[in-house]
């Protein structure tokens, strides 16, 4: 089902270091501005931001706050709003 599997435990840092996703990116073979990060962490908003990702936040425990708002591309209530979002051509 998937590309490529990549975990934290391969890195030396963690996000919001973007290096996680640039790998990803690299063994998908697309580039940061044509790849959607998924995220739910400060943390990983941050990351996807820094990177120069498509970044989608889906809060789960941590709500969005005017940093997250100034860094994400976008957010979504669920993985199906970013589905209908990708259908509709809106990321």
């Amino acid at each position: 089902y998937f590309k490529a599997v990549i975990s934290g435990e391969q890195f030396i840092s963690s996000k919001p270091d973007p290096e996680i996703f640039y790998r990803a990116a690299e063994m998908l073979g697309t580039a940061p501005e044509h790849t959607l990060v998924l995220e739910d962490s400060y943390n990983g908003v941050r990351a996807g931001a820094a990177g120069g990702f498509v970044t989608v936040m889906v809060p789960d425990l941590a709500q969005p706050d005017d940093e997250m708002r100034r860094l994400y591309t976008a957010e979504c209530a669920s993985l199906h709003e970013v589905r209908r979002m990708l259908e509709e051509g809106r990321l």
